[in-house]
């Protein structure tokens, strides 16, 4: 009789059940018991994984990915995740700099580098939990350092430096790699989001009106530089009026000039001929001119109008 046999008959007769067991049922219980022997003496790493094992609790050594064996009840086998893992934590509550309140939601990335897969185990089994704790302290810290009226539109440098912060201090205190941080929404209290709804109708009431000052700067700019050109072209047109009308008034006078010079050259050339078929008609003109008055004084031998007096003849001695 086997080692195993003895010890379930041993056992049976203690509990008193009596050798109504056969044969065959030993054999059962055996095989149940080496079967679980033989499941418990190898064990499989994955691809992302990295296994501690131990003998009653004290570190033995660290596997890779593949199968292994080891000492059926005696080892016990300790898996570790060794890609990228992510946790979020939702309705952070925390305060900015200037007293205001606020809630967030963000989340960690991180991964358990395989040469600290031992000193994770030793010291810090909960390591996510710790991590999560860290990564409040120092979310809050930084978010501590901001007006509420910033935070917004900096929510990416505060992300950052919480990032650079973790980083740092999860690798130093648990041994954990952080590889990112992401602040994924921020939601203030109703007081705060309907001051910067105030706010916010206010800026645009303001920024509506400047566009309507501007606006209205330009139509008159508009409006004057139309005025001056139309003013411009009502002069241009009026000098070009006047212009045209004083080529005319000089074109017509040159006309009138002309037309009365050949009319003197006429009428002289006309007088010419007559008096050259008509001496005695420079007589005639000037007897048309008289008035019938004769002069008031005569000087010396001055002759008397259309009186001629006829030449003395000296006589001959």
């Amino acid at each position: 009789m086997s080692i195993i046999e003895k010890a379930i008959k041993d056992t049976m007769s203690a509990g008193g059940i009596g050798p109504s067991f056969s044969k065959l049922t030993w054999w059962i219980i055996a095989g149940v018991v080496v079967f679980l022997a033989i499941y418990g003496s190898y064990f499989t790493v994955d691809r992302h994984e990295v296994g501690i094992v131990t003998r009653w609790g004290a570190i033995r050594y660290t596997v890779g990915p593949g199968l292994h064996f080891k000492v059926p009840i005696a080892d016990t086998a300790t898996m570790y995740r060794t890609d990228i893992r992510a946790f979020q934590l939702s309705k952070v509550n925390t305060y900015t700099i200037d007293n205001q309140e606020l809630d967030a939601v963000f989340t960690v990335n991180y991964r358990i580098a395989v040469e600290q897969a031992e000193r994770i185990f030793r010291e810090v089994p909960d390591f996510e939990q710790r991590l999560s704790t860290l990564t409040l302290d120092r979310f809050k810290a930084e978010v501590g350092k901001v007006n509420v009226t910033d935070i917004a539109s900096r929510r990416g440098d505060v992300g950052k430096r919480v990032f650079d912060v973790l980083h740092q201090d999860a690798q130093r205190f648990f041994g954990l790699e952080v590889t990112d941080f992401q602040i994924n929404n921020i939601d203030y209290t109703p007081q705060f989001r309907q001051a910067v709804d105030q706010a916010a109708i206010a800026k645009t009431l303001v920024e509506r009106a400047e566009q309507l000052k501007r606006q209205a700067e330009v139509d008159a700019d508009s409006k004057r530089i139309t005025a001056i050109g139309e003013a411009n072209a009502i002069r241009e047109r009026a000098r070009g009026d006047a212009d045209g009308n004083l080529l005319r008034a000089q074109a017509e006078a040159q006309a009138i000039i002309k037309l009365k010079g050949e009319a003197e050259a006429a009428a002289i050339a006309a007088q010419a001929m007559a008096l050259q078929g008509n001496p005695g008609l420079i007589e005639l003109r000037r007897a048309e001119r008289w008035d019938g008055k004769l002069p008031s004084q005569l000087l010396g031998t001055a002759p008397i109008p259309f009186m001629p007096i006829p030449p003395v003849t000296t006589p001959t001695r």
